[in-house]
């Protein structure tokens, strides 16, 4: 797959790519590349390779969309187990909630 078959699959010349650097990529199916987490560079939203729907979260897309889940997303695109399937915005504003949340550490320890 190459730069131009990305862009006509996904709508748009405004894509950045995640975890495989430039194409040429590994084509796979429903003409998406494999393994690949495209973005747009204008508000950072990633595509779902199912329906080219852009979200910023693919994981909570997926079931309501589509009723897959994310394991077997990750199976059919060749994403790794480790890879995010969110746009670098979303990753770190979920980062920066969890930072802040006010745990109470005695209510996990044994009394």
């Amino acid at each position: 797959m190459n730069k131009q078959d990305i862009q006509d699959r996904y709508n748009t010349n405004d894509i950045v790519y995640a975890f495989k650097g430039e194409p040429p990529f590994t084509k796979g199916p429903r003409n998406t590349a494999m393994g690949v987490l495209i973005s747009r560079k204008s508000d950072g939203l990633v595509a779902c390779n199912e329906c080219t729907m852009w979200v910023k979260s693919i994981g909570h897309h997926l079931f309501r969309a589509h009723g897959i889940t994310v394991r077997e997303y990750r199976e059919k695109y060749g994403f790794s187990i480790t890879a995010s399937l969110t746009s670098k915005e979303t990753s770190f504003l979920m980062s920066e909630n969890m930072k802040n949340r006010d745990f109470d550490i005695s209510l996990t320890k044994n009394k």
